[in-house]
């Protein structure tokens, strides 16, 4: 089935506008799915503001094509993890470095290497530190550049 038409007053309203009571105006963000409040005001500035946060829309949109998300390499940081070299070092450091793996593997393990953020690390990063003082700070950081320089 086709969807429904714009009721005729609403024809010429930008994509994303809404007005769920008389005169309150809102818009949806396709992406995030969230809707933002623009409140009451005169329909003319509600249109420009959704006109806008459109535009602004556009340039956020990612935009790759079907040919170069396939071509993207699907490794995980997890799999990467387990391909790291096993250095010739005391046992003591091999043992902390299974932990902090574990640690960067329970975080972002399941996160394909190509999708990886600089937030993604910054969020794990945070959380060992907070969770475990000393230097598994910066192992974890150590180990998670390995993976970072894979992308």
């Amino acid at each position: 089935m086709a969807a429904r038409p714009r009721i005729r007053r609403r024809a010429n309203w930008p994509d994303n506008l809404h007005e769920p009571r008389l005169g309150y105006y809102t818009w949806r963000d396709p992406i995030s799915k969230e809707t933002h409040i623009l409140g009451r005001m005169p329909l003319a500035q509600a249109i420009h503001e959704a006109l806008e946060a459109n535009l602004a829309l556009l340039s956020l949109k990612p935009t790759t094509t079907l040919a170069e998300r396939l071509n993207m390499p699907k490794e995980t940081v997890a799999a990467l993890l387990l391909k790291m070299p096993a250095w010739r070092a005391k046992p003591e450091t091999i043992r902390h470095r299974k932990y902090v793996d574990n640690a960067i593997r329970d975080e972002i393990g399941t996160i394909r290497c190509a999708e990886l953020t600089t937030k993604h690390i910054a969020e794990m990063l945070e959380k060992i530190e907070a969770g475990r003082p000393g230097s598994s700070y910066t192992q974890g950081n150590d180990r998670t550049t390995c993976a970072w320089s894979h992308r």
